[in-house]
């Protein structure tokens, strides 16, 4: 027969059948590791030395849930990488209804990052994700993420034309919702504005230095995506920025002028 042992603590004996033994263990192990081993007793009731150990892990703990980086995920690729946390070396999949979209590990570090494979249309859907770990124990909760596939860039935005000229100068447009709008003056970027619900921006810039001024925007939706410049370019000449800020630069009088005094430089 073969005598079963968890480290010291005798746990049972099965026989052995034409060379061949197995054994179920009657009594619950416990979460944690144990140390298996065996002797062999023969019909005399001689015993052999205790066999090897064999490390064993009882795990019957569900993992926690896996947590997306981002709840409301918008993507301007129709293979998106997506990314978060769960168990270390657990198996993390992600669904879209019964659709499964990617399988992976998560690392070492409990992170874990996915790339999808098939390409997705330009939609809005619903994510959930699961992890299962090495024991074959999967989470019980719902880990929910809204992913939005939009690889379209906004239309430009516009700058309005100016009724009048000052400084600082504050500027006006429209763009797409939620954007967020790049002013430049010339080439230089001058700062940002995010696009209200109503679908305008403004922004104030500095004070203006002397020579002629170009400004242009941009705009980067949600997705990241990019659009192309306004046109016009909505432009100060040379000579409307002296006016407005004289000899000294500082515009100390509050000048501001009609957008068509002293367009020529």
């Amino acid at each position: 027969r073969i005598d079963m042992y968890n480290g010291s603590g005798f746990l049972g004996s099965t026989t052995v059948a034409d060379g061949v033994w197995s054994y179920t263990a009657l009594a619950d192990l416990g979460d944690g590791s144990h140390q298996i081993r065996s002797k062999t007793v023969d019909l005399a009731g001689n015993e052999s030395s205790f066999s090897s150990s064999v490390a064993v892990t009882i795990d019957t703990l569900r993992p926690a849930d896996p947590t997306f980086d981002e709840n409301v995920m918008f993507k301007n690729s129709s293979t998106p990488l997506l990314t978060g946390a769960a168990e270390i070396d657990a198996v993390v999949t992600v669904r879209s209804g019964t659709t499964t979209l990617a399988t992976t590990r998560t690392a070492a570090t409990g992170l874990w990052s996915i790339e999808v494979v098939d390409p997705l249309a330009q939609s809005v859907f619903a994510l959930a994700a699961t992890a299962t770990d090495v024991a074959g124990n999967m989470n019980s909760g719902a880990s929910a993420a809204s992913l939005t596939i939009d690889t379209t860039a906004p239309a430009a935005p516009t700058i309005t034309a100016f009724s009048s000229v000052s400084s600082p100068l504050t500027l006006v447009g429209t763009g797409e919702a939620g954007a967020t709008v790049s002013i430049s003056d010339g080439a230089t970027v001058i700062g940002t504005a995010v696009v209200g619900g109503n679908g305008t921006w403004s922004f104030t810039t500095a004070t203006l230095a002397q020579g002629s001024h170009s400004f242009t925007a941009v705009q980067t939706d949600a997705a990241r995506n990019i659009s192309v410049a306004s046109s016009p370019a909505r432009t100060i000449s040379a000579t409307q920025t002296a006016a407005v800020l004289g000899a000294d630069t500082s515009n100390n009088n509050n000048v501001a002028l009609t957008a068509s005094q002293y367009v020529a430089d």
